[in-house]
């Protein structure tokens, strides 16, 4: 006769494993563990609070030096009344274009015709008068004289070549004449800065003299 035997619960479990475990597989190899990486990543510099870099100023430019002149003689400005005056007609470098082809004499006026004007020098060549003058031909005056064209400048004393002998002793009177009795009727004047101012007319009678045109200026030193 059989004998039934009661396993504890326990007992079973344990059994049951077992056979369980011998029905499984052979374990698969170990699963490779995580690789931390040591390497530290910089951080990104934030564009909001990063300074700008400072712009090199440029450097400063360096004066040039002021060219030594190159003659002692002022240089040529205004009319050439109120320049000439002084220099030297063979050696002045402004003068000099007028008198290059003449000869050098001890009375040798230089005439400018087609500029108006007429320079006077002495004997060492410096200018004593500078005369600027009306329109000859347009005056009437014969072609054997010298016929300047009128000088394109300003004149001295406020006048102009529309004034007359009448309009000049109206502006400045009569001082100082010569002349008359065949040669221009002149009138001469002195200014504060020191210059002689002649003033000549067409006219060479009394008779001719009233609304007479002016022939020419002279000017020279007082």
């Amino acid at each position: 006769m059989r004998k039934l035997v009661l396993v504890g619960t326990p007992v079973a479990a344990v059994l049951a494993i077992g056979l369980l475990g011998a029905c499984d597989p052979s374990p698969g190899p170990p699963r490779p563990s995580p690789t931390v990486s040591t390497d530290t990543a910089s951080p990104t510099p934030d564009p909001t609070t990063t300074a700008p870099e400072p712009t090199p100023e440029p450097p400063s430019p360096t004066p040039e030096p002021t060219p030594d002149p190159t003659t002692d003689e002022p240089v040529a400005t205004g009319e050439i009344w109120q320049w000439a005056l002084g220099r030297n007609v063979w050696s002045d470098p402004d003068l000099q274009p007028y008198t290059q082809t003449l000869g050098r004499t001890w009375d040798t006026d230089v005439d400018v015709q087609s500029l108006g004007f007429q320079l006077t020098p002495d004997a060492s060549g410096a200018v004593v008068a500078v005369t600027v003058y009306n329109d000859e031909n347009a005056l009437g005056y014969p072609g054997s004289e010298t016929s300047f064209a009128a000088y394109r400048g300003t004149l001295p004393l406020g006048l102009t070549w529309a004034h007359t002998a009448t309009d000049v002793e109206q502006l400045l009177g009569s001082d100082q004449r010569t002349g008359g009795w065949g040669t221009d009727i002149t009138y001469a004047y002195t200014t504060t800065d020191g210059l002689r101012v002649e003033v000549g007319f067409v006219a060479r009678h009394d008779g001719d003299l009233p609304g007479s045109p002016i022939h020419f200026v002279r000017v020279s030193p007082a």
